[in-house]
């Protein structure tokens, strides 16, 4: 079935597959970070309850939303220097003597723009556009293992201060209406 903005509709459930590419700096400079094992992101709303005194049972009569943050967090499988960078908060040095080097933590954390295109071959393929990321890492680097070695990071999601704004998801392959 193809992909509508109804349901139900089986054609609308989705095994997610995709691309993520960074642009450390917001300079419109993406780049691709290679295969990405797991990608999410949580959305967090921080609430302040009030609760009538004017009966014998307390009841909620208003809530009001004191702060709006989310996490973007990925499992990055490929050691290259610029992932590299991301896990270690530093700086890559392409031209080094004996190859790329990373410096461990010139930077306290790592922030730019990431974006994910979905890609899979089942159901609704939705883009996201994170306009704000500051990375650091959320996991340990573990340099020897029998499986493949994940780099782990979160990233806070910040609101973008020209635009207002967090960020866009858009859904890209849903059916034409005729």
């Amino acid at each position: 079935m193809p992909v509508t903005a109804e349901a139900p509709n089986t054609g609308n459930l989705t095994i997610g597959k995709g691309i993520v590419t960074f642009d450390r700096g917001n300079i419109d400079e993406y780049r691709d970070v290679g295969e990405v094992k797991e990608f999410e992101v949580t959305l967090e709303i921080d609430q302040l309850d009030h609760f009538t005194q004017r009966q014998g049972t307390r009841e909620k009569d208003l809530s009001v939303v004191l702060e709006r943050s989310g996490n973007a967090r990925m499992i990055m499988e490929e050691w290259i220097p610029e992932n590299m960078a991301i896990m270690f908060m530093g700086s890559v040095d392409m031209a080094a003597l004996g190859g790329p080097t990373v410096t461990i933590m010139t930077e306290d954390a790592i922030e730019g723009r990431l974006k994910f295109a979905g890609a899979g071959d089942v159901g609704a393929k939705w883009n996201a556009d994170l306009h704000r990321v500051r990375f650091i890492p959320s996991a340990s680097i573990n340099f020897i293992s029998d499986e493949w070695g994940p780099l782990e990071v979160t990233g806070e999601i910040l609101r973008n201060e020209d635009t207002g704004q967090f960020g866009t998801v858009q859904l890209t392959n849903m059916a034409s209406i005729s």
